[in-house]
């Protein structure tokens, strides 16, 4: 599989990454007719993820078959004190 082969989305918490390869092609001529199949396999995974996160700094990778995803956790809003006056 490559990396074009790939396809990962993420949707508010929910981590979505799908593939599919190619994987054998088989053609056979005879007599009078022409005989081809294409052998393909596909996969989908979706996951939620236990926190919120970041999805403009995410990052991944794919090198020799791994896909490496960096996916940064959100920082919480902080509590900002206003004093009355």
């Amino acid at each position: 599989m490559s990396k074009e082969q790939l396809d990962i989305s993420l949707m508010g918490d929910c981590l979505t990454i799908k593939g599919q390869s190619r994987k054998e092609k088989k053609e056979d001529e005879g007599g009078r007719y022409f005989h081809r199949e294409i052998r393909t396999e596909s996969f989908e995974r979706s996951m939620t993820l236990p926190a919120a996160v970041d999805a403009e700094k995410a990052v991944s990778s794919f090198n020799n078959g791994l896909l490496e995803l960096t996916l940064p956790k959100l920082e919480k809003v902080k509590q900002h004190k206003i004093t009355v006056s």
